[in-house]
């Protein structure tokens, strides 16, 4: 499998989508989540542990139209009903989890010659914008 295939779940698919400069001309580690016919982007950021090397991932933002959005302000992402919060979690989730296994992950899995991917994945307050329904 290569790092940016799409991965297909019950509920849509998703893939990462790699280092793009964003809106505020930044480098942006970016993924896709296909759900319910629409595509829309995140971006994942590295946390590492506070002792050692290891690190795991935190989801920062989601709903961008475009890759290139990301870096932009909360507002401008597409807000998400709550029933489809859930399954946006547990596919980028399972996402994660697939890719790191790769033989050459994403830079944002990168392993170093001491460092290690922990499989934790954090979703940071306000990474995604919701609907009432």
């Amino acid at each position: 499998m290569n790092m940016y295939d799409w991965v297909d779940f019950e509920d849509g698919r998703a893939r990462f989508s790699g280092g793009i400069r964003g809106w505020d001309e930044l480098r942006h580690e970016t993924f896709c989540v296909e759900l319910n016919g629409e595509s829309r982007y995140g971006e994942a950021i590295t946390v590492f542990e506070q002792e050692g090397d290891n690190f795991g991932l935190e989801i920062i933002s989601f709903g961008y139209r475009l890759a290139g959005d990301a870096g932009m302000p909360a507002s401008s992402r597409d807000p998400v009903s709550v029933v489809d919060i859930e399954k946006i979690k547990v596919m980028v989730a399972q996402l994660i989890d697939i890719v790191a296994q790769c033989d050459h992950p994403p830079f944002v899995l990168s392993r170093g010659i001491t460092s290690r991917f922990t499989g934790k994945v954090a979703f940071q307050d306000g990474w995604i914008n919701t609907t009432a329904h």
